[in-house]
């Protein structure tokens, strides 16, 4: 009986567990191919994915971190009054320097500088510059409409001070002046709330300690 003979393959039948994929690099594919598995491939996609998020996270810690730190410039600025105004002649003092057009700049930079306060949301945000700026004794000798024999903080300049600190901070910056202002508003409707739970701490405080004596 005369034998067949075959030619041999020119090539072996990769495996079913084997594609011949792209080489994977950086996002994009090179024509020059070596054998992996399906699973290499998503492994090397998912790596890829996690560089780019945490390229992008890092990105946005330098962003966050260069707008909330206050340069020096911001801080020692050539302001007539010091915070927390105390006195209604001192809030007087202070919107005439405010409404000054050659104070200008020197509104940016302490506007800069109470958007460092910092805060966790645009209430908090609000919240924590009207307190750097305000006592709550004064605070509550103004609300939003000037009812009552009270000042108008809405007919403040101040207030737009206020609006544009809450927005230069990155966590509050897509705030509305609707919403600011309202957060505004129910600060200075609290400041007698404070100023009296405050007083009461003072005053309970030493007693507590004479007792326990």
């Amino acid at each position: 009986m005369q034998m067949e003979h075959r030619r041999p393959p020119d090539h072996q039948t990769p495996s079913a567990s084997y594609t011949n994929t792209p080489t994977w690099r950086r996002g994009r594919c090179d024509s020059n191919t070596i054998p992996r598995t399906s699973t290499d491939v998503q492994i090397l996609s998912l790596l890829e994915h996690i560089k780019n998020q945490q390229d992008i996270l890092v990105a946005q810690v330098k962003y966050l971190t260069s707008r909330l730190q206050p340069t020096a410039q911001d801080i020692d600025m050539p302001v007539p009054v010091q915070f927390p105004l105390t006195s209604m002649e001192e809030v007087e003092i202070w919107e005439e320097w405010l409404k000054d057009p050659a104070n200008s700049q020197l509104k940016q930079n302490l506007s800069s500088s109470l958007a460092a306060t910092g805060g966790h949301d645009t209430k908090r945000v609000t919240w924590n510059i009207l307190a750097h700026m305000f006592h709550d004794d004064i605070g509550k000798l103004i609300n939003w409409k000037g009812v009552n024999g009270k000042k108008s903080f809405s007919q403040m300049a101040s207030k737009t001070l206020v609006l544009n600190s809450v927005r230069k901070n990155a966590i509050a910056r897509a705030s509305t002046e609707h919403e600011v202002c309202k957060h505004a508003i129910r600060w200075f409707n609290l400041a007698a709330d404070r100023g009296s739970s405050r007083r009461r701490t003072q005053e309970v405080q030493p007693a507590d300690h004479h007792t326990s004596s």
